[in-house]
C-alpha cells in the first residue's frame, strides 16, 4: 500500500483491520473499528482511534504529528513494540498503557511525556528534546544512544539492567539503579540524582562529565570493586552535595579508576 504526506484513512464500524506497512506514510488516521498493525506505520498527522483497539505489535509505530486520541487503555504494545516520536510538535502524551516497549526513540525536539512507568526489553534513543517521566519508573533492558535530548525525572526510577556497556542520557534524576553485570556505563553528559544512585552491578564512568548527588541524595550499594564502581579517571567530577559540613560524616565515595577500586572515606568536617 502507498501513501503519503497528505493521504488520509477511514476505517467506519466493522471487524478488525489488519493494517501493512503504508510506503510514504499516512497523515491521518481514523477509526472506528480495531486496529492491528501487520507492519512499520509513519502518521505524520493525527492518530484518532476513538474507542477501539490500536495494537502495535512486533512493528515500529512513528507518531510525527499531534497527540494520538483514543481511549489510553486500548493502545496496546509489548516487548516486541517500536515507538518513535519525530515531527516537531509540542505537547506530546505517550498513552498510559504503554508499559512495555522493545524500543524507544525521541526525535522530536519538543520532546514528549511518559504517563506510565515503562520498560524497554531494548533500545532507548534520546537524539532530541526532553523525555518527561514525571514520578514513572524507566527500565532499560537494551542500550542508550547519545544525542541532544535529556531526560527529567521528579519521581521513580530509571534502571539499566541487562548487560553489554551503554550510557546514562544527561538529565535529572530522582533515582538511578545501575544493574548490568560485567559492564561499563558512561553518561551522556552532565547528570544529577536528586535522592539514590544505587550501584548494584557494573562500573558508571563519568568520562568528561561531572555526576551530581544533590542535596539529601546519596550512594548505595555493597561491596564495591573494579567491577562496581564510579569510574573518575576523566576529567569529570562526582559532586556530593550537603546544606552544611554535618552532612559530610562517614561518606564513602566509591570510586576508582580503570580497573582499580580506590575509595575517598570522608570521615568527619570541622567548621571554624
Amino acid at each position: 500500500m502507498k501513501g503519503g504526506s497528505t493521504s488520509n484513512l477511514v476505517f467506519g464500524t466493522g471487524g478488525t483491520v489488519n493494517l501493512q506497512s503504508i510506503s510514504g506514510g499516512i497523515n491521518l488516521l481514523t477509526t472506528n473499528r480495531n486496529i492491528s498493525l501487520s507492519g512499520d506505520l509513519t502518521i505524520n498527522g493525527t492518530l484518532n482511534y476513538n474507542s477501539s483497539t490500536f495494537t502495535v505489535g512486533a512493528n515500529t509505530l512513528t507518531l510525527n504529528g499531534t497527540n494520538i486520541s483514543g481511549t489510553p487503555a486500548n493502545f496496546i504494545t509489548t516487548s516486541s513494540s517500536g515507538l518513535t516520536i519525530g515531527g516537531s510538535t509540542s505537547g506530546l502524551n505517550i498513552p498510559s498503557s504503554v508499559a512495555n516497549l522493545n524500543n524507544l526513540s525521541i526525535l522530536n525536539s519538543n520532546g514528549a511525556t511518559a504517563n506510565s512507568s515503562i520498560t524497554l526489553a531494548g533500545n532507548l534513543q534520546l537524539n532530541a528534546g526532553v523525555l518527561n517521566l514525571g514520578t514513572n519508573d524507566l527500565n532499560i533492558g537494551g542500550t542508550v544512544t547519545c544525542g541532544s535530548g535529556t531526560i527529567s525525572a521528579t519521581g521513580g526510577t530509571v534502571s539499566l539492567t541487562g548487560s553489554g556497556d551503554s550510557y546514562l542520557p544527561v538529565g535529572t534524576y530522582y533515582n538511578v539503579n545501575l544493574n548490568r553485570t560485567g559492564s561499563t556505563v558512561s553518561l551522556c553528559g552532565s547528570a544529577t540524582v536528586n535522592n539514590v544512585l544505587t550501584l548494584t552491578n557494573g562500573v558508571l564512568a563519568l568520562g568528561k562529565s561531572d555526576l551530581t548527588i544533590a542535596v539529601g541524595g546519596s550512594i548505595s550499594g555493597t561491596g564495591f570493586s573494579g567491577s562496581k564502581m564510579i569510574r573518575t579517571d576523566g576529567t569529570g567530577l562526582l559532586k556530593i552535595m550537603a546544606a552544611n559540613v554535618s552532612g559530610f560524616s562517614n561518606l564513602t565515595f566509591p570510586i576508582g579508576t580503570l580497573t582499580d577500586y580506590t575509595p575517598f572515606v570522608l570521615n568527619s568536617i570541622t567548621s571554624t
